[in-house]
């Protein structure tokens, strides 16, 4: 899921984020999330700040809570807002 700390969206559903990861982890699928925010427009959603939102919000996926620096994950990925989830199938594949 590409999702960012300073998002009005993403922090209304912070609390589902994590149910929802839970739910999945409980059924054997990973869970990652990836900030690609531009820390020069958006200091709030840098890696330093990524780790205390994942402590505090209890992330179930803290070390997969990653940070997209050059934004070419989210590029390739074609994620245009936050938060958007992808639900891949084991076995897809695609040259990123």
């Amino acid at each position: 899921m590409f999702i960012c700390n300073h998002c009005p969206f993403v922090k209304h559903l912070k609390k589902d984020i994590v149910k929802l990861s839970n739910f999945y982890l409980k059924k054997g699928l990973a869970v990652v999330a990836i900030s690609s925010n531009s820390v020069a427009t958006h200091p709030q959603d840098g890696p330093e700040f990524m780790e205390e939102e994942a402590k505090l919000f209890k992330y179930p996926f803290p070390y997969l809570y990653l940070y997209d620096e050059s934004q070419d994950v989210a590029r390739d990925f074609g994620a245009v807002c936050t938060p958007e989830i992808f639900v891949i199938q084991k076995g897809w594949s695609k040259a990123l």
